[in-house]
């Protein structure tokens, strides 16, 4: 999968912007809208999306090979689970 990698920040404007050297990734509102809580709260979570990418490709690394298991969640955070 190829996107602009992160980390991605919320900017003034309502702008989400990636490292430098990749510019903006999205603007979540204008000056036209009114809804302005909510826009800040998108921006948030698409800022979050390349962390949040990360931490479903290590999951998926994890549960992967216990596909139809149950597992229990104790053991799971038992396990070193960090994003690094």
């Amino acid at each position: 999968m190829k996107h602009t990698p992160g980390p991605w920040k919320v900017e003034d404007g309502g702008f989400v912007g990636g490292p430098i050297g990749f510019g903006r990734v999205c603007q979540t509102w204008n000056k036209f809208e009114e809804d302005f809580q909510n826009a800040e709260a998108n921006a948030r979570l698409i800022a979050a999306a390349p962390e949040l990418y990360g931490a479903l490709i290590k999951l998926n690394t994890l549960c992967g090979p216990h596909v139809g298991e149950t597992l229990r969640a104790d053991r799971l955070l038992a396990t070193d689970f960090t994003l690094e």
